[in-house]
């Protein structure tokens, strides 16, 4: 389990009007793409990621490296930061 990777996905395109409108968001282990945890929630927040990310770690054991998105559900977001080099 060296590295997992997450994004969250929006379903909007569903037969099934249980699943439109959610969010769905999934830790895959990269070299085999095995889903180590998933959830579907109302809202793509950070605890809810941070939910799923921590039963699939008590189910797995903790990855070496997590990759996402620089999405503020996984970053801090500071808006532009102007920095002067003068």
């Amino acid at each position: 389990m060296s590295l997992w990777h997450t994004d969250w996905y929006l379903i909007e395109n569903d037969d099934d009007e249980r699943w439109k409108g959610k969010w769905f968001i999934a830790y895959l282990y990269d070299a085999s793409r095995f889903i180590a945890g998933y959830g579907i929630f109302d809202e793509a927040t950070t605890e809810n990621a941070i939910s799923v990310l921590e039963r699939s770690i008590n189910r797995y054991g903790k990855p070496l490296k997590l990759l996402t998105d620089h999405g503020s559900q996984f970053y801090a977001n500071f808006g532009e930061i102007k920095v002067s080099w003068n």
